[in-house]
Order: structure tokens, then C-alpha cells, then sequence
């Protein structure tokens, strides 16, 4: 259960989630890496569940009422993860193995083990 703050109220969060659709958009994904995003946005949308840590400083937008280890979001932008990850790090320098490349243009819904780059 969600519990507001003093300082948290319904409009704070619609405001945050209204900034974070735009990157959303321009991500093409639901991956947002922490300094696409003011910081109070972040906390405010992590401590509400909105945000859920990937690794550190990338986070996935996902809904508060998702119960505690479910994965299906995660399963669902497994591979925008990778595709924007690699991007922020090589732009268009890099290549996956010629079986995660399969897997992601079948649209296979298995998540790899490993990801070779």
C-alpha cells in the first residue's frame, strides 16, 4: 500500500508522469536512465513505484500496483532495455551475436541467459 507524504500528493505525480511520457516517446520505450530526468521526479516517481531500478541509473516505468516479483514488465522491455542501453553507450557501434539477433527479430519471448555484444 501506498502511503503519501507530506509533500506527495496525486498532482506532483501526474505532473512527474506527464514529464516522463515525453521521454518515454522519445526513448521508444519505457527505459529512462537517470539523468534524462530532474531528480526529484525520480525519487518522487521511485518512492511511489512508479520507477523500478534496472541496474543503477536506469529504471523502468512501470505501474505501483504490479505486485512484488512480477516480471511480466520487465519480460516486455527486455530488449528496448538492451536496444537503449547500448545505444547510450556505443550510438549505432555494436552488433548482437547472430542468436540474440534471431530471438529479437522473431520476437521471441524467451529472455536470453546472455546477451553477446
Amino acid at each position: 500500500m501506498i502511503t503519501w507524504g507530506y509533500m506527495t500528493t496525486p498532482k506532483l505525480i501526474s505532473e512527474a508522469l506527464t514529464r516522463i511520457h515525453k521521454l518515454v516517446q522519445e526513448n521508444e520505450g519505457n527505459i529512462i536512465q537517470s539523468n534524462q530526468i530532474k531528480r526529484a521526479d525520480r525519487e518522487l516517481l521511485v518512492r511511489t513505484e512508479w520507477l523500478k531500478e534496472i541496474i543503477k541509473g536506469w529504471y523502468l516505468l512501470t505501474r505501483p500496483d504490479v505486485p512484488p516479483g512480477e516480471s511480466s514488465s520487465w519480460y516486455g522491455n527486455f530488449w528496448d532495455f538492451v536496444r537503449i542501453y547500448l545505444h547510450h553507450h556505443f550510438g549505432q557501434d555494436y552488433c548482437l551475436s547472430a542468436e540474440n539477433s534471431l530471438d529479437l527479430y522473431t520476437d521471441s519471448t524467451i529472455i536470453p541467459k546472455q546477451v553477446v555484444v
